[in-house]
């Protein structure tokens, strides 16, 4: 006989799908839309829309554990632009309703001007236990650690050390967070 385990094992919907996620990444509310193209706010809730109702079984349930939001939510980290965001995820009941966990990380854009604090403050404002920029999450038994962005400089210049982006405080933080189990 199997020796039972103290670490739980995630138990598998019906399909045998253990855990579902989306990632929506880059929204940078706060920039125009150009050329008659679809404002940040339309894409956003379109892509919701969509995240929600692909994830739905043949009975209409949503079957969506979680959403990882890696980044540049703003484009200015003005309270303005993250009430933008927190209106359409609003816009959309099935996430709160269905307990769909939304793990934001700031991103370069999210830190701008000195503003990297707004990131908390107003996210906040939708999910009450964001109270801090750095998450450990743990989603039907899987762990997802969430390092945001400490600096304002763009990573498009693939830098070879964590540094260019990342406080020796987080880099320590991520570190201490893999190591706990």
């Amino acid at each position: 006989t199997p020796t039972p385990t103290a670490t739980p094992t995630p138990t598998p919907n019906p399909d045998g799908i253990k855990l579902r996620f989306a990632v929506l990444s880059d929204f940078q509310y706060g920039r125009n839309a150009q050329d008659g193209s679809a404002t940040v706010s339309e894409k956003v809730v379109n892509a919701l829309k969509q995240v929600v109702d692909k994830s739905k079984d043949t009975q209409g349930n949503v079957r969506l554990d979680a959403i990882l939001v890696p980044g540049d939510i703003t484009h200015n980290s003005n309270p303005a632009e993250y009430q933008a965001m927190i209106n359409d995820f609003n816009s959309i009941p099935e996430i709160k309703a269905n307990n769909v966990k939304v793990m934001f990380l700031r991103g370069n854009h999210d830190v701008q001007d000195g503003k990297g604090d707004n990131f908390v403050k107003e996210l906040s404002k939708y999910d009450s236990t964001l109270t801090k920029t750095n998450n450990i999450y743990d989603i039907k038994g899987y762990k997802f650690i969430c390092v945001s962005q400490d600096t304002y400089k763009y990573n498009d210049d693939t830098p070879e050390k964590y540094e260019y982006v990342h406080s020796p405080q987080t880099i320590e933080w991520f570190e201490n967070a893999r190591s706990e189990e």
